[in-house]
């Protein structure tokens, strides 16, 4: 490789002075080096690819992935490939940067660093990341496309663990899009049990997002991060135990968070194929509001008081009829007037007589409405 693990590699790119600081990831794919430019100090990434991963197809997919510029989740679609018809000079001089992508740099870990490595998060953010990865995978399931590669090593959480950027952009899926090289096959934790060759479909995210926003949602409880495989919560392999894996994520989720989250996971674990797992957009509504919110989204009925008859609660339940509730709901929902300063006795005859009709009104649609009930 060109860019050597040693810090002070200078390397310039589109007039940029940059300096490779040594930290660098590897994958099977290529490997990603961290950039520092030397007037201001701004960080950069340059992801290098490997063998037959230099493709031509990567400039023609950057153009069309600066079109998502601004979503939420995509910073990594503002990209330029490196090619010979603009940076001739470079690649004669680096020919391993041929069809490497520049582009901004993320500070902060992988989830599968932070799986892997079991590091502990607040409840608060881990709801904070499941709302920005569900933000980011209702936006792209919006447009009819997908990311097509959703693995923990894809997922990026920012340095403050306020945001997460999707990584490995490549493949990703939208009606028109050019349909990229054949790329592996890889057996992950967000794997459906269909198995097969990855397809680039809209629906290919559908699965591994949902397993990946449980695991999210539900990893600050020391059981969970006790109970993960290693590199993801589910091991890879079909294991008896990742049956209940699957239980105790559903059983927190619906303790953390209600019912509503933990039957998502349930429907996309028993999901026969990719078309019977949740939507995106059905993730988001589960998570939009904390616990707090969620429990105050379905209140008890309140017991009818001494004073108030047990009927009239009964007939003003939930369980009337529309058009009876409607007549109850109207009837209780008479105005009271503003109160007014007294401008003398015409004021005063007109602001009793505007009371006394309201009351009649009132009084009126309550005889009407025990009318119509019994």
């Amino acid at each position: 490789m060109t860019i050597p693990s040693q810090a002070n590699a200078d390397i310039v790119v589109n007039g940029l002075r940059l300096v490779a600081d040594g930290y660098s990831c590897q994958g099977s794919q290529s490997s990603v080096h961290r950039l520092i430019h030397k007037k201001d100090q701004n960080q950069y990434a340059l992801k290098v690819m490997k063998g037959v991963h230099r493709h031509p197809f990567l400039v023609r997919q950057a153009e069309r992935l600066k079109t998502l510029t601004g979503m939420p989740g995509l910073s990594l679609s503002d990209r330029e490939v490196l090619h010979p018809a603009v940076h001739k000079e470079l690649i004669l001089e680096k020919p391993d940067f041929l069809y490497a992508v520049f582009m901004p740099w993320i500070e902060g870990n992988s989830w599968q660093e932070i799986v892997e490595g079991k590091q502990t998060l607040s409840k608060e953010d881990c709801l904070t990341l499941a709302r920005s990865l569900a933000q980011c995978l209702t936006a792209l399931e919006g447009k009819g496309m997908a990311h097509c590669q959703l693995t923990g090593e894809n997922v990026l959480i920012d340095g403050s663990r306020e945001r997460v950027e999707l990584a490995d952009l490549e493949h990703v899926y939208a009606p028109g899009w050019e349909k990229p090289p054949p790329w592996p096959a890889t057996t992950t934790g967000y794997s459906h049990r269909s198995g097969g060759s990855p397809d680039w479909t809209p629906l290919e995210d559908r699965y591994a997002g949902s397993i990946m926003l449980a695991e999210l949602l539900a990893w600050h409880t020391d059981e969970i991060r006790a109970a993960a495989w290693g590199r993801s919560f589910f091991d890879p392999s079909p294991s008896p135990r990742n049956d209940e894996r699957a239980e105790l994520l559903a059983n927190t989720l619906e303790e953390h968070y209600g019912r509503m989250a933990a039957d998502l996971l349930r429907r996309a674990w028993r999901a026969e194929s990719l078309e019977d797992c949740p939507s995106f957009a059905q993730w988001q509504s589960a998570i939009a509001a904390d616990v707090d919110h969620i429990e105050a989204a379905e209140p008890a009925l309140a017991e009818p008081s001494a004073a108030q008859p047990a009927a009239m609660t009964d007939r003003r339940s939930p369980e009337l009829p529309e058009r009876n509730r409607g007549v109850a709901e109207f009837a209780v929902a008479v105005p009271e007037p503003s109160p007014t300063p007294a401008r003398g006795k015409a004021d005063a005859i007109y602001h009793y007589a505007w009371v006394a009709a309201w009351a009649a009104i009132g009084l009126a649609s309550v005889v009407s409405m025990f009318a119509y009930l019994l």
